[in-house]
């Protein structure tokens, strides 16, 4: 900009920095810039451009503020400088701002471009307003006759978000009438829209279809497709489909091999489960948090306890981040191999390292104490829920009272039956 509007930039960026922005400060920040732009409007529009890019809490006021400075100044706004603004907006996810932003620049005669416009159909897309954005690109379609494959994507997924999966037909119906081919970004928000309700059929044959559209399956595409396996426990086909990532040449992660764990899950397929792991070692990959939680959830639904541990440790070692939901499936995992002390001494591990043991940790803890002989662990179990402020299920409450009973300690049981029985 020169040195005059590097010095305007840097006292705006001062301006960012204090809590409060003023339109009065933003005009007199930029009194020294405002000639060079009435002589050369592209410098507003670099301007916004960079101002767009920042991060800040008040960034979309701060760049509408730069506009109403331009205004009062009599400096000509035009739709680029809007664009630019715009973009401020759609970062944030502030769809009412964008659209407010629409609706100034009809009330001055600047008439939004398709780049204005698709940007505003994004910032609707990420602030999760479904209807907004396909208001928007059939207003578009009907006034300005055109829209483009970015126009298209932006709806596709704003619905995505907003788990309308049909209306994503009624989108590439739309793309067809008018002539528009659909790009890898369209058939993987149509994939993910279908995936996140569970509509596998649809995901795979948008899948089946990208070829012949031209657009090849990316590591993307593929992903999903797998994702789309997990939701209906198709294991199978995950694992076929984790086979043509590495037939087609594409990079595999760790984010397809965790769907396709999950699938092997809830199949109950926990062998697999564990060779999908050892094959992640092969990739020199390391287990995200929901592969993780999947292989350790195959180990505890078949009782697989050392296996659970040993998974454990190593996750440990890799430095994971172990929630109560891992905790919780080793901790069932040893209650199916009646390893009542260590699903215990896990629980004490939570509390060591400050993750704090729900229900469903102290329900799979009492059950490995149906043991005879384990009533006073089962009391114990009992005591800490109440401490930690849960309310104890009734499988608590009936492995205390018979692992008490067996143990010919009526006393105990009697006193958790009155206790049940006032709930």
């Amino acid at each position: 900009f020169g040195p005059k509007s590097e010095h305007g930039a840097m006292e705006l960026q001062e301006i960012l920095c204090q809590r409060k922005v003023t339109q009065s400060k933003v005009a007199d920040t930029l009194a020294n810039i405002f000639p060079q732009w009435k002589a050369r409007p592209k410098k507003a529009t670099a301007f916004l451009s960079t101002l767009a890019r920042q991060k800040h809490p008040e960034l979309a006021r701060l760049v509408q503020s730069v506009l109403l400075a331009m205004r009062d100044s009599f400096i000509q706004v035009n739709v680029y400088h809007y664009g630019a603004a715009m973009a401020a907006y759609e970062r944030l996810g502030n769809w009412q701002g964008a659209l407010d932003l629409l609706s100034s620049m009809h009330a001055i005669e600047v008439w939004p471009d398709l780049v204005t416009c698709n940007t505003a159909i994004s910032a609707c897309s990420k602030g999760e307003q479904w209807r907004l954005a396909l208001d928007l690109l059939q207003d578009l379609v009907a006034t300005k006759g055109v829209a483009d494959c970015v126009s298209y994507n932006s709806a596709v997924s704003a619905c995505c978000a907003g788990s309308e999966w049909k209306k994503v037909f009624q989108i590439l119906q739309l793309m067809a009438f008018n002539s528009i081919l659909p790009d890898s970004i369209t058939f993987n928000g149509a994939m993910a829209a279908c995936s996140k309700v569970g509509r596998w059929q649809f995901c795979i044959h948008f899948l089946d279809a990208m070829p012949a559209a031209r657009p090849d399956p990316s590591e993307v595409s593929y992903g999903t497709a797998i994702d789309s396996c997990c939701h209906t426990a198709l294991w199978d086909t995950a694992l076929l489909f984790l086979e043509k990532v590495g037939e087609v040449r594409l990079k595999m992660n760790a984010i397809m091999f965790g769907a396709a764990v999950s699938a092997c899950d809830k199949a109950q397929k926990w062998q697999e489960s564990l060779l999908l792991l050892d094959k992640m070692a092969q990739y020199k990959l390391v287990p995200d948090s929901i592969a993780a939680t999947a292989a350790l959830s195959s180990c505890a639904g078949v009782g697989q306890w050392e296996l659970a541990l040993d998974f454990f440790s190593q996750l440990c070692l890799w430095e994971m981040t172990i929630d109560e939901v891992m905790y919780s499936c080793c901790i069932k995992a040893c209650a199916k191999g009646a390893q009542s002390e260590r699903s215990f001494q896990l629980l004490l591990a939570m509390l060591d390292y400050n993750v704090m043991p729900n229900e469903i940790c102290y329900t799979a803890a009492a059950v490995a104490c149906k043991e005879p002989g384990q009533w006073r662990r089962a009391m114990e179990l009992l005591e800490m829920s109440v401490w930690q402020r849960l309310v104890p299920n009734e499988i608590l409450y009936e492995v205390a009272i018979t692992s008490s009973q067996q143990a010919n300690y009526l006393h105990p049981s009697i006193l958790l039956l009155e206790s049940l029985s006032a709930r």
